[in-house]
């Protein structure tokens, strides 16, 4: 909520600036050549092409703007385990790295340009979708946040995509993008409709590295980087000193804190699970794979390795390695946003109104218009306050607000899924790759060209 309210007030500021931001910009174009006026033109027209019709600059920027929003929205709580480094708000996109060859306002163009190169090869079975009360409510909610400030909706749209731009310029888009999400919504649908519980379980069976998660404990004991034979030799032999008092996984922890400098000894002594990692084995590090996902490996097996890619030498504990069988979840999810002011405040406003209401779902729903609803969520994609809260014994109806590094989440507790979390996972890849197949396929008569370079992701490859 406070993220909105912050968003429209820079709305609001930026609007105001806006007689003096085309002043400027007037001044700066006189000073330019005219090949330089006329190739600005030419790039304010034509952002890339899809097959042989131009898209503008004004239109890119729309559905950019649009699926750069839904992709916040979604993953509210989850930004800081995105990408290369985690994608924050208060930055730049262009900043910020996606990988190690795109940024992230590189990766939000490439979902934007294939987006509307898919709304160019699907317009025949998106023409009919009736989307009007979407469309209406979306401009209803625009109308009302510049209406307050004195300006018109046109305006609102001519300041943000162009002075050519009218309300019903970007009802068409509007239309355009709810449709062609409809529609890829209802084809996702429809291809998990097909599928049996014994044909994912199936495929779970056959793609076992996809699903199957190693829980272990591992501590480092680094050696400097000037590579001296004694140093890399005592951090051997304390790593198997520390091997050698392991007597149980709870040992494990006890030790963690004794080798550990007193500085930051309070993180193993406040934090039990420190030394805990679970994960899926295609994300292990190559130096500790083999022998974590060794099939004779048993519980309280453990063993010192080198790893030189972290100049260090870990310590391992073997727990267990197993498909994830706990129940996929559904729940609302109110999230505020420590990023922004007053989200302490926000939080406990909503727990207190809930606290004096009848707590239903209509009510909790009428707390905040920027609920997500969470479907079908697999355990790994919490984090672990909200894990721990969620897998107790819930009943329908629960509600709680959970405070997080990221911020508080304001849950209510749904019928969790028919699927468990591995189910999920398998499903999803299935009805991925199917319909990755069959929209490749209707895609391929409608490139995209890139005349102004806009398009990063065209012209690199990620290093590996």
């Amino acid at each position: 909520m406070k993220k909105k309210n912050e968003k429209k007030y820079n709305e609001n500021n930026r609007i105001k600036l806006f007689i003096a931001v085309i002043i400027i910009g007037f001044i700066g174009i006189l000073s330019y050549s005219l090949i330089k006026e006329y190739q600005e033109k030419a790039r304010e027209e034509q952002y890339c092409k899809i097959a042989d019709e131009k898209i503008s600059t004004s239109e890119f920027q729309f559905y950019k703007n649009m699926i750069t929003e839904d992709f916040l929205n979604k993953n509210d709580d989850n930004l800081n385990r995105l990408g290369k480094d985690g994608l924050t708000l208060n930055k730049s996109y262009k900043s910020q790295k996606y990988n190690t060859a795109l940024t992230w306002d590189d990766y939000f163009n490439q979902l934007t340009a294939t987006f509307i190169q898919q709304t160019r090869a699907f317009q025949k079975e998106i023409k009919n979708i009736d989307v009007k009360n979407k469309v209406y409510d979306w401009k209803e909610k625009i109308k009302q946040d510049v209406s307050a400030e004195g300006i018109s909706i046109d305006d609102y749209f001519q300041y943000y995509y162009g002075k050519d731009i009218t309300e019903k310029t970007v009802t068409k888009w509007m239309s355009t993008y709810f449709a062609m999400n409809e529609y890829l919504e209802k084809l996702k649908v429809n291809e998990e409709e097909k599928l049996t519980t014994e044909f994912i379980d199936d495929y779970i069976e056959k793609n076992q590295e996809d699903f199957k998660k190693i829980t272990y404990r591992a501590y480092d004991f680094y050696y400097t980087n000037d590579n001296k034979q004694s140093q890399e030799q005592s951090s051997e032999d304390k790593a198997n000193e520390f091997l050698n008092q392991i007597t149980d996984e709870s040992s494990f922890n006890d030790l963690c804190i004794q080798y550990e400098p007193e500085n930051s000894q309070i993180s193993y002594k406040n934090n039990k699970d420190n030394s805990l990692y679970t994960s899926n084995i295609k994300t292990l590090n190559k130096s500790i794979r083999e022998w974590l996902t060794d099939p004779l490996r048993v519980t309280g097996d453990k063993t010192v390795i080198k790893d030189k890619e972290s100049k260090s030498y870990k310590v391992l504990y073997f727990i267990s390695s197993e498909i994830d069988t706990l129940n996929g979840l559904n729940f609302y999810d109110i999230f505020i946003d420590k990023q922004y002011g007053g989200a302490t405040e926000t939080a406990i406003e909503l727990q207190e109104d809930w606290k004096h209401s009848d707590k239903t779902e209509e009510k909790f729903l009428s707390l905040s218009e920027s609920y997500n609803k969470k479907y079908n969520i697999t355990s790994d994609e919490l984090n672990k306050e909200l894990k721990n809260w969620l897998y107790s014994d819930r009943e329908v109806g629960d509600a709680e607000l959970i405070e997080t590094n990221e911020g508080y989440h304001f849950i209510y507790y749904l019928e969790p899924s028919t699927l468990n979390s591995s189910q999920i996972k398998a499903r999803n890849q299935i009805v991925n790759n199917t319909l990755e197949k069959m929209i490749q396929k209707q895609i391929k008569d409608y490139p995209i060209k890139d005349k102004f370079n806009n398009l990063k992701y065209l012209r690199v490859t990620e290093e590996k």
